[in-house]
């Protein structure tokens, strides 16, 4: 999805796992903050992904300055 809202002409690299990378399942889930916060979210995630790469875009020279890129 990234990389479809982004036009990232270069697309996903992959590549082997790294020494440190001890983790063989990961998987994402908002169940426990859902029983925890009462979190429940109200854009999907390729909306909520399209909101946050348009604010980046907006504030990139905010983000470089504070960040000291």
């Amino acid at each position: 999805m990234i990389t479809e809202i982004t036009k990232n002409p270069k697309g996903i690299e992959y590549r082997l796992k790294r020494s440190w990378d001890a983790s063989n399942r990961r998987v994402a889930s908002i169940e426990k903050a859902k029983r925890i916060l009462s979190y429940d979210p109200k854009i999907g995630i390729k909306n909520g992904l399209i909101k946050t790469y348009e604010w980046f875009k907006d504030n990139w020279d905010l983000i470089k300055k504070d960040a000291m890129f």
